[in-house]
């Protein structure tokens, strides 16, 4: 693997791409489609040289993310709009054709994305998987506005998978939890079943959409969140443990309010419910590092 040419892991038949520019995860390839959202063509060479990302609306809403460690938040971080590390490249510590590890360092906190491609034998209508395993401060910081640290308070890091899935109207979204019984490593190699607490039609009408809701997961299951190209004949199914208790949904459908034709649902597994910074006061911070994961699987499809 050249990492100084981007990375490219493999998983059955699909293909996760990282941008060697910046950091991202640029696409998420399977039976010839790109399954997130791609950037506009003449978006493409602006969005990847613009070293001043700071906003969620920007050219940069496209592909895969780390928010972390939150929207808005501390002066002394600079924290820009959906994290710190939105807009930077990460290191590459690791890489291999079968794991790859990135991280990024502020001050004397430091974030860790590991990923694993699925590459044993998978079943029969699986088409590909990679598991996720992220470590994150519990909480950073907070200072005024001349910079200086203020004790009394501090911020709780949020910390969201941010992918941006290409959607049409008519696709599918469900929710709900895998059998208790299944282990994380059985649901990322072995076929399973949700028990689907709810699900709706995106956009199904044609109008224009734009919303974001939180759903809570349950303690000690695996939840299940998936969207179901319904025209390409595909299930993206993205599994997280209760280290990561609420999923963001984000749903869009040409509703940017700025004329992009982006059809999206982000699914977006997260620690808090909150596109905002979260503090906490009193003591001192806790320095404590979080882990957690998630996956993403992907399966044949049929109605």
């Amino acid at each position: 693997m050249n990492a100084s040419a981007g990375l490219e892991l493999r998983s059955g038949q699909s293909l996760l791409s990282v941008s060697s520019e910046t950091g991202k995860l640029a696409r998420l390839e399977c039976r010839g489609s790109n399954l997130f959202v791609s950037p506009l063509d003449h978006e493409l060479e602006q969005a990847l040289k613009d070293d001043n990302r700071n906003q969620f609306g920007s050219l940069d809403a496209w592909g895969g993310d780390e928010c972390f460690p939150t929207v808005g938040g501390s002066s002394l971080w600079q924290i820009r709009d959906h994290g710190a590390l939105w807009a930077k490249a990460p290191a590459i510590q690791f890489a291999q054709s079968h794991h790859c590890t990135t991280g990024w360092q502020t001050g004397a906190a430091q974030f860790k994305r590991s990923i694993f491609p699925v590459t044993d034998p998978l079943p029969q209508n699986r088409l590909g998987a990679y598991a996720f395993h992220c470590e994150f401060p519990a909480s950073l910081p907070c200072a005024g506005e001349d910079g200086h640290t203020l004790p009394q308070m501090h911020l709780l890091s949020l910390y969201a998978s941010h992918a941006l899935f290409e959607a049409e109207p008519g696709d599918r979204v469900e929710w709900g939890t895998l059998p208790q019984a299944l282990t994380w490593d059985d649901a990322l190699t072995g076929a399973f079943s949700t028990h689907v607490a709810a699900s709706r039609v995106f956009a199904e009408d044609g109008a224009k959409v734009a919303s974001k809701f939180y759903v809570r997961t349950e303690p000690r299951s695996i939840f299940c969140t998936s969207l179901l190209r319904k025209r390409l004949g595909l299930r993206i199914d993205v599994l997280q443990d209760d280290a990561l208790p609420w999923v963001g949904i984000w749903w869009c459908h040409n509703g940017w309010g700025d004329g992009r034709p982006h059809s999206t649902v982000g699914i977006e597994p997260t620690n808090l419910p909150s596109d905002g910074p979260v503090l906490s006061f009193g003591g001192t911070p806790d320095s404590g590092q979080k882990t957690v994961r998630f996956a993403w699987v992907i399966s044949k499809y049929t109605e």
